[in-house]
């Protein structure tokens, strides 16, 4: 493609935003080398140039991480080393284990355990956390 570009004599502009697609220009979001640019006038440096372009735009993608492999029974094994132990995690721990953005109420039963308020945590409810027996 950056070849192509060359024949056609696609400015660098013109070549950024053909190469990115519709995504908007942000001033200063590819920087290629004065050096890079000055050679390119010569038709032994555009392709030089162009590979340049192609790099600085790929070092410019935010790297997206891969999201990390979770054990499905993690939150039952919290829940069971919290009531084992004797724990009281505040609101905002237990809300984060059970994947609820709050807890209300005095009392929860959720996934076998019973959860009760059982005093403060700092400015935050402290939690009692037990297995149910059925």
């Amino acid at each position: 493609m950056s070849h192509k570009l060359i024949q056609q004599e696609y400015t660098l502009d013109s070549a950024v935003a053909l190469i990115l697609g519709d995504r908007p220009q942000q001033q200063g979001m590819v920087h290629v080398p004065q050096e890079a640019v000055e050679q390119s006038y010569g038709t032994a440096g555009q392709l030089e140039m162009m590979q340049m372009l192609m790099t600085a735009i790929a070092n410019q993608q935010p790297a997206t991480p891969l999201p990390a492999p979770t054990n499905p029974l993690s939150r039952f094994e919290q829940l069971q080393a919290i009531a084992d132990n004797g724990w009281r995690p505040s609101t905002s721990e237990l809300a984060e284990i059970l994947g609820l953005t709050s807890l209300s109420g005095s009392q929860i039963e959720r996934y076998g355990f019973r959860f009760t308020r059982a005093g403060k945590n700092g400015a935050q409810s402290a939690w009692k956390v037990e297995k149910v027996d059925d």
